[in-house]
């Protein structure tokens, strides 16, 4: 008897693939005919179709209209030409947002650790402020949600650090 021990993640991970490639394989024959029958390569035709002739499938979205392929190539380059957008991906600021925000360097950061009037934030994960972190600083992740923000005393500065 063969044991094979695998990972629970890991076989997770291997049948959402299989099940992703299953759905792509089918919703690539159901594009092409549906059925080897259907195509013009098999003149014979399916149960309940004369002539041979391959079965014309639409799909349309509700209140979309009809897939023009002649629009559809048309947008396609459009969007291709277009130069790239300059959105920030989510989390990172704009080049104005960047330059507006006070930075300061290590020495003067270090000259702050203890006074009463500021205060340390740690954006790091809880995992990396576990393995250590400047004395009563307080932990907040980056990409938390905007209300632990909140709970920041809005009387002290505020020194944010992530290494």
């Amino acid at each position: 008897m063969v044991e094979i021990r695998v990972n629970r993640n890991v076989l997770l991970m291997l049948l959402a693939v299989v099940g992703v490639s299953g759905a792509l394989a089918i919703g690539i024959w159901l594009g092409r005919g549906g059925s080897p029958a259907a195509t013009t390569e098999n003149p014979a035709a399916p149960a309940g179709v004369s002539g041979g002739q391959p079965l014309a499938v639409t799909v349309e979205a509700p209140g979309m209209a009809p897939a023009d392929p002649t629009a559809l190539a048309a947008t396609m380059a459009a969007v291709a030409a277009a130069p790239p957008m300059n959105t920030p991906a989510f989390g990172e600021l704009t080049p104005e947002q960047d330059a507006a925000i006070a930075r300061m360097d290590v020495a003067e950061a270090v000259a702050k650790v203890g006074q009463p009037d500021v205060v340390f934030v740690d954006t790091r994960t809880d995992a990396e402020y576990q393995q250590g972190h400047i004395q009563g600083a307080v932990s907040m992740p980056a990409y938390t949600q905007d209300a632990a923000l909140e709970t920041l005393p809005k009387d002290k500065e505020i020194i944010l650090y992530c290494a």
